[in-house]
Formats: structure tokens, C-alpha cells, sequence
């Protein structure tokens, strides 16, 4: 199969359509793009923590030390070095402002 910058291999899993390049500065590249977008949601999710954490402790909640250091905005089910993500929900809140936090 010849992809739009050069020649792939595809095949079915049972997780769907796998693609596979052939040339080795094609996955340089895909590694590079998947490493950036992965830091990106790592630092999306920092900032909803923060806001988390400063949401529960405005309301009364005590967050002990303890359970901080646990923390990790790397360790969400969204958060997968696989390379797929859902962006179905794409409608950006207001200018300035969060999502809304899940209570």
C-alpha cells in the first residue's frame, strides 16, 4: 500500500486497523508527534488537577501530603502511549475558563 509519504503496511487486530511504516525517519516522526501530543494532554491534566485539588480544599476537604505525592497526571486511561485518543468532545469552553470538573 502507498501511503501520502510513502509506503505502509496495514493490518487488522483485534483492536482495529494497524499501520505500519516502513521507513524508519516516517517513524522517527510518528514517535516524535505522538510524544508531543502525549505531553500535551500530560500538562492539560496538571492544570484540571490543580484545579481539582484547589476546588476541594475551597470546599473544606483536607488533601493530605500523602495522597498529593500520589498523584500523576500521567496516569489516566486517557493518557496511553499507543497513540489513539478520543477527541470526540471538542467543543472548547469559554475563553479563559475550564470544563466544568466532574463532582
Amino acid at each position: 500500500m502507498i501511503g501520502l509519504s510513502g509506503p505502509v503496511t496495514a493490518r487488522t487486530s483485534p483492536s482495529g486497523l494497524m499501520i505500519h511504516r516502513r521507513d524508519t525517519n516516517d517513524q522517527d516522526l510518528q514517535g516524535e508527534c505522538l510524544t508531543l501530543l502525549t505531553n500535551a494532554i500530560i500538562a492539560w491534566n496538571t492544570v484540571y488537577i490543580t484545579a481539582a485539588i484547589d476546588h476541594l480544599t475551597a470546599n473544606g476537604h483536607h488533601i493530605s501530603d500523602q495522597h498529593l505525592r500520589r498523584l500523576s497526571p500521567a496516569s489516566h486511561e486517557h493518557v496511553n502511549v499507543y497513540g489513539r485518543y478520543d477527541f470526540h468532545n471538542i467543543d472548547p469552553p469559554a475563553e479563559g475558563q475550564l470544563r466544568p470538573l466532574r463532582t
